[in-house]
């Protein structure tokens, strides 16, 4: 009598770590490129804090936050060159 082939290795499924969200990065490049300076700049911190360097959602994060802070200072230079262009702005 001769003995079943036995299996010595079976495959299981493999599995995946749980990919990280980016969806505060993404919100602070979003609220960079919009004009929402501050919100942008703020988002932009708190990605920084939550993500490890050189990630996807780091460097989004850091990116959001230049953004956001290069629109304040432009506004802050406007400001300063022509204190009166916010109300040129209101119709």
């Amino acid at each position: 009598m001769s003995e079943p082939d036995i299996p010595t290795q079976t495959s299981l499924p493999q599995v995946s770590q749980p990919q990280e969200s980016n969806a505060l990065a993404i919100w602070a490049l979003v609220m960079g490129v919009l004009c929402c300076a501050p919100a942008g700049v703020i988002l932009g911190i708190i990605g920084l804090t939550k993500y490890k360097p050189n990630t996807s959602g780091w460097i989004m994060s850091l990116i959001g936050l230049i953004i956001g802070a290069l629109g304040i200072l432009a506004n802050l230079v406007l400001y300063i060159v022509d204190p009166t262009f916010l109300e040129t702005l209101s119709y």
